[in-house]
């Protein structure tokens, strides 16, 4: 919006010269925004993605030459439908990434903005409390995940369903670069791990466990093919072992 070759900002410019009392500027000014179609895709970039005081949502917002404008009340539709998004539908894992590498000027500036729909109204601001919370529900998905992944390459080598299981960690993972934390929750397999991987994950590298553990799959493996072989070649000779009959006396 500061740039000099902008008309709008041209005419803003001028409007702020003139003290906001130039009638033939501000009319030019409310043309000008009325061939303007600012969707909730520009509104979300200029306010969180890309947020900055020099972008012209912002000036749509805090602007006098521009606040008093459908244009400014439209911008502030978009925010409040974003934000009730936010709330009922939940936050997707990307976002809550993106606000946990926000600078505190970005942050400031993201605060200031969102505060015209969603009011302060304690030390911690709702933008705050809802990412946080969302941050935190995705860091406890992610370390349960973790645990899983940790009890497989532990304890479950030779089962027959670990490919399965990998597959269920990795398309788990998949969901978390285009849906909302609210949604990802752990597929019944995986649950089903998380207790056991919760007691004994912590004996994972202790050594005398370890050898244990490598004893066991190791007799496991070598009583495999024995159990698999036919029942057959396995089962004992029955010997007959009835008393001869004396011969009947002449």
């Amino acid at each position: 919006m500061q740039s000099h070759l902008n008309p709008m900002s041209h005419l803003m410019n001028i409007d702020k010269l003139q003290n906001r009392k130039n009638k033939l500027v501000k009319a030019l000014i409310a043309s000008a925004a009325s061939l303007i179609d600012i969707s909730e895709e520009d509104v979300l970039n200029d306010t969180f993605y890309l947020a900055s005081r020099e972008s012209f949502t912002y000036a749509v917002l805090f602007d006098e030459s521009l606040n008093s404008l459908p244009i400014h009340a439209q911008a502030i539709i978009h925010l409040k439908n974003k934000w009730k998004s936010w709330e009922s539908t939940g936050i997707h894992a990307q976002d809550v990434s993106r606000w946990q590498r926000f600078t505190m000027e970005q942050t400031a500036i993201i605060h200031n903005i969102w505060t015209l729909v969603i009011p302060a109204k304690g030390s911690i601001h709702p933008l705050d409390g809802l990412f946080d919370a969302t941050h935190r529900n995705m860091k406890a998905k992610m370390e349960m995940s973790d645990k899983v992944v940790t009890c497989i390459d532990a304890y479950c080598q030779q089962a027959s369903d670990k490919d399965a299981c990998y597959e269920l960690v990795r398309q788990w993972h998949d969901r978390f670069d285009r849906e909302v934390v609210k949604s990802i929750e752990i597929s019944p397999l995986l649950k089903c791990i998380v207790p056991f991987a919760e007691k004994f994950n912590q004996f994972a590298n202790v050594r005398s466990w370890r050898a244990f553990l490598n004893q066991q799959m190791t007799i496991n493996a070598v009583k495999g093919p024995l159990q698999r072989q036919p029942m057959a070649a396995n089962k004992p000779q029955i010997e007959n072992n009835a008393p001869l009959q004396d011969e009947p006396g002449t």
